[in-house]
Protein backbone atom coordinates (compact mmCIF):
# COMPACT_ATOMS: atom_id res chain seq x y z
CA UNK A 1 0.00 0.00 0.00
CA UNK A 2 1.19 3.46 -0.78
CA UNK A 3 0.12 6.80 0.45
CA UNK A 4 -1.66 7.40 -2.86
CA UNK A 5 -3.99 4.09 -2.31
CA UNK A 6 -4.56 5.00 1.21
CA UNK A 7 -8.59 5.34 2.04
CA UNK A 8 -9.54 9.15 2.60
CA UNK A 9 -12.51 10.15 4.35
CA UNK A 10 -13.24 13.39 3.24
CA UNK A 11 -15.36 14.42 5.12
CA UNK A 12 -12.40 15.06 7.39
CA UNK A 13 -10.02 17.01 4.65
CA UNK A 14 -9.89 19.86 3.49
CA UNK A 15 -7.28 21.33 0.53
CA UNK A 16 -3.84 21.34 0.95
CA UNK A 17 -3.18 24.16 3.47
CA UNK A 18 -6.38 24.40 4.51
CA UNK A 19 -5.46 23.57 8.19
CA UNK A 20 -8.22 20.88 7.89
CA UNK A 21 -5.80 18.32 9.73
CA UNK A 22 -5.35 21.00 12.29
CA UNK A 23 -8.59 21.60 12.87
CA UNK A 24 -9.82 17.55 13.38
CA UNK A 25 -6.98 17.74 16.13
CA UNK A 26 -8.74 20.65 17.83
CA UNK A 27 -11.65 18.98 17.88
CA UNK A 28 -10.27 15.46 19.22
CA UNK A 29 -8.72 17.49 21.57
CA UNK A 30 -11.71 19.21 22.68
CA UNK A 31 -13.66 15.89 23.08
CA UNK A 32 -10.42 14.26 25.24
CA UNK A 33 -10.62 17.85 27.61
CA UNK A 34 -14.65 17.42 27.73
CA UNK A 35 -13.98 13.73 28.63
CA UNK A 36 -11.46 14.64 31.48
CA UNK A 37 -8.45 12.28 29.54
CA UNK A 38 -6.15 15.89 28.68
CA UNK A 39 -2.97 15.51 30.14
CA UNK A 40 -2.99 17.74 33.26
CA UNK A 41 -1.65 21.26 32.87
CA UNK A 42 -1.32 20.58 29.35
CA UNK A 43 -3.41 23.40 27.12
CA UNK A 44 -5.65 22.35 24.44
CA UNK A 45 -3.95 24.71 22.56
CA UNK A 46 -0.44 22.66 23.00
CA UNK A 47 -2.50 19.09 22.73
CA UNK A 48 -3.50 20.47 19.37
CA UNK A 49 -0.34 21.40 18.14
CA UNK A 50 1.36 18.18 19.73
CA UNK A 51 -0.79 16.26 17.81
CA UNK A 52 -0.46 18.07 14.89
CA UNK A 53 3.06 17.65 14.94
CA UNK A 54 2.93 13.84 15.56
CA UNK A 55 0.65 12.98 13.03
CA UNK A 56 2.33 14.83 10.28
CA UNK A 57 3.10 12.52 7.05
CA UNK A 58 6.88 13.63 7.18
CA UNK A 59 7.33 11.64 10.73
CA UNK A 60 5.04 8.37 9.30
CA UNK A 61 7.18 8.19 6.05
CA UNK A 62 10.91 8.78 7.86
CA UNK A 63 9.32 5.70 9.95
CA UNK A 64 8.50 3.68 7.08
CA UNK A 65 11.28 4.96 4.66
CA UNK A 66 14.13 5.26 5.99
CA UNK A 67 13.82 3.10 8.98
CA UNK A 68 12.44 0.03 7.41
CA UNK A 69 9.09 -0.41 9.03
CA UNK A 70 6.08 -1.84 7.61
CA UNK A 71 3.05 1.13 7.46
CA UNK A 72 1.30 -0.72 9.96
CA UNK A 73 4.10 -0.64 12.51
CA UNK A 74 4.61 3.09 11.78
CA UNK A 75 0.95 3.91 12.56
CA UNK A 76 1.03 2.21 15.48
CA UNK A 77 3.80 3.83 16.70
CA UNK A 78 2.67 7.24 16.01
CA UNK A 79 -0.64 6.70 18.25
CA UNK A 80 0.87 5.13 20.78
CA UNK A 81 3.42 8.55 20.72
CA UNK A 82 0.88 10.69 20.17
CA UNK A 83 -1.52 9.05 22.75
CA UNK A 84 0.77 9.40 25.29
CA UNK A 85 1.61 12.93 24.67
CA UNK A 86 -1.95 14.48 25.36
CA UNK A 87 -3.43 11.91 27.70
Amino acid sequence: MTWATLPIDRRFCGPPGSGGRAQIMERLVQRLDDAGALAAGLSRRDAADLLVAATAFAGWDQIVTARGRSPATATKLIVRMALRAVT
